[in-house]
Parts: C-alpha cells; sequence; structure tokens
C-alpha cells in the first residue's frame, strides 16, 4: 500500500477505534441505490439488497467508484427489525455476520468486491432475518494535516444502506416473495392500514395503500414483518372503512431488488 494510502487508512482506524472526529468531518446519509447525486457522484453497488441462504458459505457485494477521488471504505452489519422498534431503524453492529475485509482502499475508477460471511451459529430456522450493511465512504485526504487547517482535511463521509436477508433452509425459496403476495391480508380503520403477514418473509412495499389514499411515505418505509401484523398510518383519514369501498393496491420489491406488478385485494374493516 501506498505511503498516504497507509498514513490515511491507520488514520482512520485510529477514528474508528476512538470515537474522534477530525476537522470538520461530517456524515451525509445517501441512498446507493438510487440514482448517483451530486454528493455520492457515480459510487454504484452492485446490489440494492442482499440474500443470504443458510446453504451459502459466503455472499458478495462489489462496489465501483467512478468518481474523480479516491475513498476509504468502511463495512459494519447491524441489526434490523428489532422487535419493539421500526423495521426501518438502525440497530447497533451485530458479530452474527462478517465483512472481510471490513476496511479498503477505493481508487478512482476502482472496482472492489467485499465477501460477506455468517458468524452466528444459530438462527431460528422458522422465518427470515433482517439486517441493514452499512457503507461509510471516507474521502481521501490527499493533504498532509501539516498543510492545512484541521477542519480542512475532511469535508464530507457518505453513509449507505444495504438490506441483508437471512433465509434458513427450511424457509428456502428462490422466488418466496412473488409466491406468497397473495397471502398477505389487510384491514382498515379510518386512519390505519393493518397488513397481516402469515409467512415467514419480510416484505418492503413500493406502493401501498387504498385506491384513493396512500399510505404516509413514512410509514410505507417500515417492512411487514413474518408471522405478524404491522400497522401503517394513511396519509389522511378515509371517507369509509367498509370493504364493499376500499381496495388495497399495492406493488412490493423481491430478494433481486425487483419491483412486482402491483396487486389490489380487499381491506376489511378493522377489529372484524
Amino acid at each position: 500500500m501506498r505511503a498516504l494510502s497507509h498514513s490515511l487508512l491507520l488514520c482512520f482506524l485510529a477514528l474508528a477505534v476512538n470515537g474522534l472526529s477530525l476537522g470538520a468531518q461530517k456524515e451525509e446519509f445517501t441512498d446507493l441505490t438510487k440514482p448517483a447525486d451530486s454528493l455520492s457522484g457515480n459510487i454504484e453497488l452492485g446490489a440494492t439488497r442482499l440474500v443470504f441462504n443458510e446453504k451459502d458459505r459466503t455472499v458478495w457485494l462489489d462496489v465501483l467508484n467512478n468518481t474523480e477521488r479516491p475513498f476509504l471504505l468502511t463495512l459494519a452489519v447491524r441489526e434490523a427489525g428489532a422487535k419493539n422498534a421500526p423495521s426501518s431503524a438502525v440497530g447497533p453492529k451485530t458479530n452474527d455476520f462478517l465483512f472481510t475485509p471490513p476496511l479498503i482502499d477505493l481508487e478512482k475508477g476502482q472496482k472492489r468486491s467485499m465477501k460477506v460471511m455468517r458468524i452466528a451459529k444459530t438462527l431460528d430456522p422458522a422465518q427470515e432475518h433482517v439486517y441493514w450493511v452499512e457503507l461509510k465512504f471516507l474521502p481521501a485526504i490527499k493533504k498532509s494535516a501539516k498543510d492545512v487547517p484541521a477542519s480542512d482535511t475532511v469535508d464530507m463521509m457518505i453513509v449507505s444502506r444495504i438490506k441483508l436477508f437471512y433465509r434458513p433452509s427450511a424457509i428456502y425459496n428462490p422466488q418466496a416473495i412473488a409466491k406468497n403476495l397473495q397471502k398477505l391480508r389487510f384491514s382498515c380503520s379510518k386512519e390505519t392500514l393493518f397488513v397481516e403477514n402469515p409467512t415467514p418473509y419480510w416484505f418492503t412495499f413500493s406502493q401501498l395503500g387504498t385506491q384513493n389514499v396512500p399510505v404516509s411515505e413514512t410509514a410505507r418505509h417500515a417492512m411487514a414483518r413474518p408471522l405478524a401484523k404491522t400497522s401503517y398510518a394513511f396519509s389522511q383519514p378515509l371517507e369509509s372503512n367498509t370493504a364493499s369501498t376500499n381496495k388495497i393496491r399495492f406493488s412490493v420489491i423481491d430478494e433481486y431488488g425487483v419491483e412486482l406488478p402491483g396487486i389490489t385485494l380487499d381491506c376489511e374493516p378493522a377489529g372484524r
């Protein structure tokens, strides 16, 4: 590794271990699964989500740096879908999975592949498990700390996350999401949509609501939990909550990151 890269690596490791900030370091969340913007430039991920089947020994994630600057990239796996927290919440780091290498040099124009391995020996075999893969891109410092003020040494750290699904062998199905859509059941109050998911899989909605009233954008980001009922707030109260007047229109994103065709199902009055 070149002297510059080596010094950057040591500097970033010190920050990670000691929890220190360097100059004007800031974190900016960027969804790298969507088209690149002016902040992220053109950093491309090889997948919008990862599916780790129990039979797999490893799963790979590719990252391509099409920007004009080098980065240091750290990867970590965090908990998601805690029982008493929104499924979209980002939990603490977990030792269930491990990325190797956990920190890499990503030069401009370079593509790197990272391997994720399962460390946990026991996970509930009856349902799918969800995690967040967190990627942090620290722009490389082109000048030494002696030459520039500390406030100029780091401008912005880009943070992005994608989902990691662990699928036990007992429920293995390469098209589980598409084959289980019709099993979802919906009930409505005037302000809330309830989604009952009797399957062992997590569902991610790209569209959800009645034909006239969608759920709120914030609510839609919550995944439908397996073997549970999940509630979603409507963006505005319904005029009526009878099954004859309300049909639920929804579409989901499958395990390959593809938005499946929309489906319309009945929404029964809540509490029935």
